[in-house]
């Protein structure tokens, strides 16, 4: 086996009824549409439905809310499960999130063919031009470069509180070896992003969220899911 998909990036509270079936939903989907693929799921609170787990290949999930991982780039929980794909022997891992879907099935081999052809270190689906802010929610690369990037230790940064800032420094220092330059500076980044990645927008993937569109779980097509597209 040689495909491996991370799926985090998501809690369950007191009040979150509704996550338990949009989280089985969402399971359920990647195992079906990804049979060969090594599947590992991190999170924290409240744990899902049995079958939830049980889609999957092997899962962390904290009893604990992890206050600091909500709406920070998730950064140990990715790591744990990043560290457990390196461990079991994968080199590439898709990385996603609990609460939608990416309806091309067998996405790994969808990427990893992107990947080579295009001649790019990795996947990703946004950047922004006015901030060094990079999409900190569905990548895939080798799992060596997303440790670097997802790197719990070095996740502070002056200009972002969220987990955008952090992935776009560590990719820069840590995948590239190359400083940010400040004052922000469009042209550097634009060329340096561009030339390492390859930039997939949530329709190119037919990423589905389900955050805004849980009562359409069990009821989606492939032809109509662009009314449901995760928007940056």
């Amino acid at each position: 086996m040689t495909e491996c998909i991370l799926i985090t990036h998501q809690f369950i509270k007191q009040d979150e009824k509704w996550k338990f079936e949009v989280f089985n939903f969402c399971m359920n989907y990647y195992r079906k549409h990804n049979p060969n693929a090594y599947i590992i799921l991190t999170g924290h609170g409240i744990k899902p439905l049995k079958t939830t787990l049980d889609y999957s290949d092997w899962f962390y999930w904290s009893d604990e809310i992890i206050e600091n991982e909500i709406n920070k780039g998730h950064p140990k929980l990715v790591t744990i499960g990043l560290e457990h794909a390196k461990k079991k022997g994968f080199t590439y891992i898709c990385k996603t999130r609990l609460d939608s879907i990416i309806m091309i099935p067998n996405i790994v081999d969808y990427c990893h063919t992107k990947l080579i052809e295009n001649k790019k270190i990795m996947l990703n689906t946004h950047y922004y031009k006015n901030k060094y802010l990079l999409m900190d929610l569905f990548m895939y690369s080798t799992i060596d470069h997303m440790l670097k990037i997802f790197n719990p230790k070095k996740w502070v940064v002056s200009w972002d509180k969220s987990g955008m800032g952090p992935v776009a420094n560590n990719f820069f220092e840590d995948v590239l070896n190359k400083k940010l330059l400040f004052p922000f500076n469009l042209e550097f980044w634009e060329k340096n992003l561009n030339d390492t990645i390859l930039f997939l927008s949530p329709e190119n993937i037919k990423w589905v969220d389900f955050r805004k569109h849980k009562n359409i779980i069990n009821n989606i097509s492939i032809e109509e899911c662009n009314k449901y597209l995760w928007k940056h």
